[in-house]
């Protein structure tokens, strides 16, 4: 596959948005390092900066809002994300946003997956269910409720119904997307990190940009405590998000390799821009920010 295009012509000096295809040990290794190995030099050598591989909020964003040029490249392509889940022996779930095990797999540590980053211990599990921030911890009743939820609907509804409300203060009824269960809810609000996603869900009633968690026989399919990186699938799956050690295969050598697959490298410039937005809007509003961990509160007037 050639190199997609995912800069619109006013962001292609800044590169912000790179395009990496391949095996995923071997493109996540160069996306986070930005270095090669060189056959000249016999050592590996700097070529790009360091980026961060894109989350799931990520694409759902640049889908409704990359320039139009590019847009439609976002939308027609599946991606594999730096968000990823786990499985214990139970059939408990870890949705885990960032992933840090993933950023951290090389080409060398991953020949043996068992023995991987991606492969978690008891203590590092534990670890992990205690967090709270970028962790999402489901029992295996739970996650069970999820999959029949994904189940029930075609892809078109993608887990969610239509719901009608009448608004007093405008008087006229609303309608909203609201998830088929409490389970499945938490799922999809915390992968999109309490992204309103109500715009983009009510494409889904024209067939267009569905946003759902397939659970089909991917998740019966799971080793347990191998993390494994969550994907959004192209428009014409209906934008599904899944995760599954499919691409996984095994070579003559028996050693599994993720690929080939997509992945975008994000440009630290685009952290920056968003940050400096953020503030930018708190301060127009006049309202308090916190930046390099210290809070800054407006000062009343005398």
């Amino acid at each position: 596959m050639d190199f997609l295009q995912l800069n619109g012509e006013s962001e292609q000096v800044a590169n912000l948005y790179v395009h990496f295809t391949g095996f995923f040990p071997e493109i996540m290794q160069r996306l986070v390092t930005g270095e090669i190995y060189s056959q000249k030099h016999f050592k590996r050598i700097q070529v790009d900066e360091q980026r961060t591989p894109a989350s799931i909020l990520d694409i759902i964003e640049r889908r409704e809002s990359a320039p139009e040029d590019v847009r439609a490249t976002w939308q027609n392509y599946e991606f594999y994300t730096s968000d990823a889940i786990c499985y214990s022996p139970k059939c408990e779930a870890l949705f885990i946003l960032d992933a840090p095990q993933l950023r951290q797999v090389t080409t060398e540590n991953t020949q043996d997956l068992s023995q991987s980053p991606m492969a978690l211990t008891l203590d590092d599990w534990n670890a992990l269910k205690a967090q709270t921030e970028k962790v999402l911890y489901l029992t295996a009743e739970e996650m069970s409720a999820v999959k029949i939820s994904s189940e029930l609907f075609s892809s078109d509804r993608s887990g969610f119904d239509l719901k009608k409300e009448y608004c007093d203060t405008e008087q006229k009824y609303k309608t909203s997307w609201v998830p088929i269960n409490a389970h499945y809810g938490k799922v999809i609000e915390f992968l999109t990190r309490g992204y309103n996603y109500q715009n983009y869900l009510e494409n889904v009633s024209k067939g267009r940009l569905n946003l759902s968690l397939h659970t089909q026989s991917y998740f019966s399919n799971f080793k347990p405590n191998l993390l494994i990186p969550l994907s959004i699938t192209d428009i014409s799956q209906a934008c599904t998000i899944y995760g599954t050690e499919n691409p996984c295969r095994t070579d003559s050598q028996g050693i599994y390799i993720y690929g080939p697959i997509n992945l975008i490298g994000i440009s630290p410039k685009v952290a920056i821009a968003k940050e400096d937005a953020r503030i930018r809007k708190a301060l127009e509003a006049g309202e308090s920010f916190t930046f390099n961990g210290t809070l800054y509160a407006p000062v009343e007037k005398q």
